[in-house]
């Protein structure tokens, strides 16, 4: 039965991916890319290689620990984990905005975004660096909180309702929606996760994701109304673009122009990814020493050894060569991972990622741990943005919380066999 379960999470993402590739190809964009059939192979082959991972990665379906209760250490790291998201979102907004600020969120929402990104100096400020180094502290909260809120006590529920309302108002406070969408996106694998019938979650997941496109759409569009893009032709003119004035996916908004305009924004935001691996692809490869993947491991670099490659990544190259902008627009997960290993061994690497993913979740259905679930969650969340860019690895939260995740996953790994401690009901 695990099994099957995993196949349904494999077979949503396959779903999703299928989503991204048709939009960019017959959605409301018609990108000028230098080939259309490199592309298309490339895209071919890493997704193949990707599904070769998770055929790999499963095992013999094995039975899960017999337990009735919440392990007596779960609780004290969820909670601890939520005081300390808490904490960190609002000195976060503090740090940037100057307040947190909860009444007039909507009506700022686009100059906060443009304040957000003029803001150069927070990485330096203590708490900031404090809020770098323990993130991965904070990627408990939602994969415990779904999975155990039913059997949590009131304390628990009301703690984690607020780490959620803080969580979204800092998110809508810096104008963005990427902590909103990583709710949901934990949201959706925890229901993948704890129901064996489809119909027991199918109802919660289609609702949880027209919510979440509904508070997307509002947040692209006042964006867009700050950059002086005119929202009410549903249409937005990007760099090496011309609009189709009818697509298949206006039939599929059934002529409402404001569904219209949500989907045309979400099928930019999750498909745009493809023309920046389009330019990619015809550049030849520059050493990256293997710091490439990532934004912040090369900021490091930088900053502590004098060693400089981020004009040797592609996504640096293609804006000089073709005027793609770096920091702006997405060239997929892929040209970040290619920077450091190269396009060849690119979907090698995914198939890795794959069998990884994989067998994360069979172990947490064995053991039911903490640690399983929530490095889950962070590789579940970088499966979605494959055809955006190496998110849980670009920013320095994110890079630091990936790899708190991923080292006491393996630390863990005797532990969990051993007691219950750590243990999900």
């Amino acid at each position: 039965m695990n099994n099957s379960q995993i196949r349904r999470i494999i077979l949503f993402i396959n779903f999703y991916l299928l989503f991204t590739v048709l939009y960019f190809y017959f959605g409301r964009y018609n990108w000028q890319i230098p080939s259309n059939g490199k592309l298309l192979l490339f895209i071919i082959s890493v997704y193949l290689f990707l599904n070769l991972g998770f055929l790999i990665g499963f095992k013999r379906s094995t039975l899960t620990l017999p337990t009735n209760k919440i392990g007596k250490n779960v609780l004290k790291i969820f909670n601890i984990s939520c005081i300390m998201l808490i904490i960190f979102q609002i000195m976060w907004v503090i740090t940037i905005l100057g307040k947190f600020n909860f009444l007039s969120i909507i009506s700022n929402l686009g100059d906060n975004y443009i304040d957000r990104l003029d803001s150069s100096n927070s990485s330096v400020v203590p708490i900031m660096q404090i809020r770098t180094l323990l993130w991965g502290m904070t990627l408990f909260v939602y994969p415990i909180g779904f999975m155990i809120f039913k059997n949590m006590p009131f304390s628990s529920k009301f703690i984690f309702l607020i780490t959620i309302v803080t969580d979204v108002l800092a998110s809508l406070n810096m104008g963005i929606s990427k902590n909103i969408g990583d709710i949901v996106l934990v949201f959706l694998l925890v229901s993948f996760i704890k129901n064996k019938k489809p119909s027991k979650y199918l109802i919660k997941i289609v609702a949880m994701i027209i919510l979440f496109l509904s508070i997307f759409g509002t947040i692209q569009i006042i964006r867009d109304n700050s950059y002086g893009y005119n929202s009410t032709d549903n249409q937005i003119r990007f760099i090496n673009s011309t609009n189709r004035d009818f697509s298949v996916f206006d039939v599929l908004s059934f002529g409402n122009n404001t569904v219209r305009s949500v989907v045309d924004r979400f099928g930019f935001y999750i498909s745009h990814g493809y023309a920046g691996l389009a330019y990619s692809l015809e550049l030849s490869h520059e050493s990256t020493f293997g710091l490439g993947i990532s934004r912040a491991l090369m900021e490091y670099a930088e900053s502590y050894f004098g060693l400089s490659v981020q004009s040797n990544t592609y996504v640096e190259r293609i804006d000089s060569e073709f005027g793609w902008p770096n920091g702006i627009y997405w060239s997929t997960s892929f040209v970040w991972v290619a920077s450091s290993f190269t396009f060849w061994l690119t979907p090698l690497f995914f198939l890795f990622f794959g069998f990884l993913f994989v067998r994360v979740i069979s172990r947490f259905y064995k053991y039911k741990d903490i640690f399983s679930l929530s490095f889950a969650a962070i590789l579940f969340i970088q499966l979605i943005y494959l055809p955006a860019n190496a998110q849980i690895l670009q920013a320095r939260t994110s890079f630091f919380g990936t790899i708190f995740l991923s080292v006491v996953y393996l630390l863990s790994s005797r532990a969990v066999k051993c007691n219950e401690k750590f243990i999900v009901l």
